[in-house]
């Protein structure tokens, strides 16, 4: 089981090695957690067939190539909501009022293939007109406390973070939105995207359909971060990520 997502490697692994165990008695079978070292090496390991099944970020599913042999077969839930935003926040300081204020400033990034950290945030600043390393400089760190920790720290101007973690962060550390503000959302993103290889054999597919649409033991689901439950999602929610969406081709 693959999992990539903005955590750490140890905690991410902490926090599913629950639904790895639930799954290995499900399905009379021995489940292991490997979480991607980074988006682009999860991308990698799915070409290769590495994991039965993956829970991959908005984008990176969306990017998915079709012949991938990888189907999509739940989304989630986090605190009742299939969706959720990237926050665009700038220094109180620097008088940026909107994205369209970039020009000239230091942008924080993420991981260039997250949806929240990297992915929307760029397509707004095209939409106006803004190119990176010509009308702002790129600053690229790690996950979102990085990004907060730039921002606080004088060390960039505006920076995306996911809608789901920023609570969390910043119960942490409560004086780290001090000098900061926030200027603006993305439009909704759907939660992330759970795939399934689709050479296993059928009825181990099944079964491990089953598995996570009847979870219903919250100590499973508890332990990891912004997932409430697995719920049917359809591919064309993540059709607006995509260059030409799917369903304009239907």
């Amino acid at each position: 089981m693959g999992i990539q997502g903005a955590g750490g490697l140890t905690e991410t692994e902490r926090q599913f090695k629950p639904l790895a165990d639930y799954l290995s008695q499900s399905l009379s079978r021995n489940v292991k957690v490997e979480v991607m070292p980074s988006y682009q090496a999860g991308m990698n390991s799915i070409k290769i067939h590495k994991y039965a099944m993956a829970k991959l970020g908005p984008y990176a599913y969306a990017t998915l190539p079709v012949n991938s042999g990888y189907k999509l077969f739940a989304g989630e839930s986090s605190k009742g909501l299939p969706y959720y935003y990237s926050v665009f926040i700038a220094r109180a300081d620097s008088n940026i009022k909107e994205l369209s204020d970039a020009r000239g400033k230091r942008v924080a990034l993420g991981d260039p293939l997250s949806t929240s950290q990297s992915v929307l945030i760029n397509r707004e600043l095209a939409s106006l007109g803004l190119s990176a390393g010509v009308d702002y400089t790129v600053v690229r760190l790690d996950n979102h406390k990085a990004i907060l920790n730039a921002l606080a720290s004088n060390k960039a101007d505006i920076g995306p973070v996911s809608s789901r973690f920023l609570p969390k962060i910043l119960a942490a550390s409560p004086t780290l939105f001090s000098d900061l503000v926030v200027i603006g959302n993305s439009r909704r993103i759907p939660n992330d995207a759970w795939v399934i290889d689709s050479t296993l054999p059928s009825d181990l597919k099944s079964k491990i359909e089953d598995a996570f649409f009847s979870l219903d033991d919250t100590k499973v689901t508890e332990e990891i971060e912004n997932v409430d439950l697995f719920r049917n999602v359809s591919d064309d929610e993540y059709d607006f990520l995509r260059t030409t969406p799917r369903s304009a081709k239907k």
